[in-house]
């Protein structure tokens, strides 16, 4: 993990990661609820969600430290 405040390469990869689960998972609901594919209207909508949880994943990195926790100081 990163430092308070600091984002690395590790970070966006995960967040990368986050991104491509979020569109399959959401990709597929439509699919096996309905039967059909999802329409343009959706996978804009899919496309939207999944970017949202990605910036929502660096957010929390950006905020918590190397140890995990929330808002606080590094270990000395």
């Amino acid at each position: 993990m990163s430092e308070l405040f600091n984002l690395n390469i590790k970070d966006y990869l995960k967040s990368f990661v986050v991104m491509l689960i979020t569109a399959i998972l959401t990709a597929l609901l439509p699919i096996i609820q309905g039967g059909q594919f999802p329409t343009f209207q959706e996978v804009k909508g899919l496309l939207l969600t999944s970017l949202l949880s990605g910036i929502s994943y660096l957010i929390k990195n950006f905020l918590t430290n190397s140890r995990g926790f929330l808002l606080t100081k590094e270990p000395m």
